[in-house]
């Protein structure tokens, strides 16, 4: 169990669709995620707990989305294995929503 482990990240910035970026650009993506576990075959899950209000959960997820998927690359590049699912825990409505874990 990883709680609270930061990561960077060296992302192509028209990936993250900066329009107005060059093709070499790069950005620094950086983050802290809340929490990621082993599971019994090896490979990871990702959670990350949500405080902002609202319980539709297509709404959730799409809120968060990128930043999910951003966090389940971080722990490949960490561990070297998969991080083969997403939970985004949302305090205000009491869901846990899963997301796809790759970008």
């Amino acid at each position: 169990v990883f709680r609270e482990k930061r990561f960077s990240i060296i992302e192509n910035a028209e990936l993250l669709g900066e329009k107005y970026a060059s093709q070499n650009e790069k950005i620094l993506v950086q983050g802290v995620i809340d929490l990621f576990f082993e599971n019994p075959d090896g490979s990871f899950t990702v959670v990350d707990y949500k405080t902002d209000f609202g319980d539709d959960s297509e709404a959730i997820a799409g809120r968060h989305m990128i930043q999910i998927q951003y966090y389940c690359r971080a722990v490949r590049e960490m561990t070297r294995r998969e991080a083969t699912r997403a939970v985004v825990f949302h305090f205000s409505s009491g869901k846990a929503i899963e997301l796809p874990p790759s970008l």
